[in-house]
């Protein structure tokens, strides 16, 4: 009986042993996936970060040069209204001139010595001088409107901005007396506004040169 039961029991050992080895297995396969499965999740999350990343940059690089190419354009536009502007400032000049030669006129007429025609005749304004007139009020409010525009274009306030609409004013207020306004208030408004934009031009070319470091970093 005990014989019997040594040989079954010894019988019995190879399928235990079979049964451990493929417990084993099991583990050693579930092991297996599950560091594989991690590894495979973390380089996921690794290469979603990098291209979320990645994104993030070229969309502020995107931003960056966005906000470059609206400043350089919005400078432009200002230099091409303070440019419009000075001519108009000549052009403004001519005006006062014309409307000085009828002032000139009626104030001779208040001489009582002149003959009385001659007087009706220098009170009498011709077609040709009243078209002068209403073309050169039409141009002080051309000028006034683009002066208007720049006052809205100019909103930094910084030193040689703001140097640069003193001088606008201090040229429109001989504009707005009706007196002519001299050569050399309008060759430093052209000095002052060279200066200007000229730094302005810098200062962009500068964050450019700043963006395409970082876009080689």
């Amino acid at each position: 009986m005990i014989l019997l039961v040594a040989q079954s029991t010894n019988n019995n050992w190879p399928w235990i042993g079979n049964l451990i080895s493929g417990v084993f297995v099991v583990v050693g396969a579930l092991i297996t996936y599950w560091s594989t499965h991690r590894t495979l999740r973390t380089q996921r999350e690794i290469a979603e970060y990098q291209v979320t990343n990645s994104k993030e940059v070229n969309q502020a690089q995107m931003n960056e040069k966005l906000i470059l190419e609206n400043r350089v354009a919005w400078d432009n536009e200002t230099r091409e209204l303070v440019s419009k502007l000075i001519g108009q400032f000549f052009s403004v000049n001519h005006v006062i001139d014309k409307a000085k030669l009828v002032k000139e006129k009626f104030k001779m007429a208040d001489d009582s010595g002149i003959p009385v025609k001659q007087r009706r005749e220098l009170l009498s304004i011709s077609e040709a001088e009243k078209d002068d007139l209403k073309s050169g009020m039409k141009k002080i409010d051309e000028t006034v409107e683009t002066t208007a525009l720049i006052r809205l274009h100019l909103f930094e306030d910084t030193p040689n901005e703001q140097r640069l609409w003193d001088k606008i004013n201090d040229v429109e207020q001989h504009m707005t007396k009706l007196e002519k306004i001299p050569s050399s208030e309008l060759n430093e408004l052209t000095e002052i506004a060279r200066i200007y934009f000229q730094g302005n031009w810098e200062r962009s070319m500068m964050m450019n040169d700043s963006d395409n470091t970082v876009a080689h970093v």
